[in-house]
């Protein structure tokens, strides 16, 4: 029975990762005269998670603009702000046998990241991407982030109709 839950564990865990992200943009906006980026680095800062998971957030959000040709800059036309939410999850499975009752208890931290492109003049959000992601594992963290950020940015920069 032990076994069953697990399984039911990590398919919700993996049917939640394999939802696409959702993303939004202002329709009127000219997405072509932006070139160049700065980070607001405040809310990853802030979030309530280990520095190296910090890292690879920031690590791969990076790597994702370079591939869509804009490039960092101290003026720049883009202001990128990421936000995590994160909270922990706790799954509690009780199984009663001849011995009593076995409790086994599994603790997870789950939640969104959230990428928002402003325009460093309006200082408008033109583009935004929410995604879930579950931030137990390091090494599968940084294949999912990789996975939803091109998912993501899969249509960057978003023809506008005018």
């Amino acid at each position: 029975m032990k076994y069953i839950y697990r399984i039911l564990l990590i398919a919700v865990f993996v049917l939640a990762s394999c939802s696409t992200p959702k993303v939004t943009y202002d329709r009127h906006t000219d997405f072509s005269r932006y070139h160049n980026f700065a980070y607001i680095k405040k809310d990853l800062l802030d979030a309530p998670l280990y520095p190296q998971i910090k890292k690879i957030i920031a690590t791969e959000v990076h790597r994702t603009l370079l591939q869509k040709n804009l490039t960092p800059s101290k003026k720049p036309d883009l202001l990128v702000r990421i936000i995590p939410s994160v909270h922990k999850r706790v799954d509690v499975y009780v199984r009663r046998d001849m011995f009593g009752l076995d409790k086994t208890k599994y603790e997870s931290h789950e939640g969104t990241i959230t990428v928002e492109l402003i325009d460093f003049h309006s200082k408008k959000t033109v583009w935004r991407t929410t995604f879930y992601i579950n931030f137990n594992s390091n090494r599968s963290l940084k294949k999912v982030l990789d996975k939803k950020l091109s998912q993501a940015f899969a249509h960057f920069p978003p023809e506008v109709s005018k």
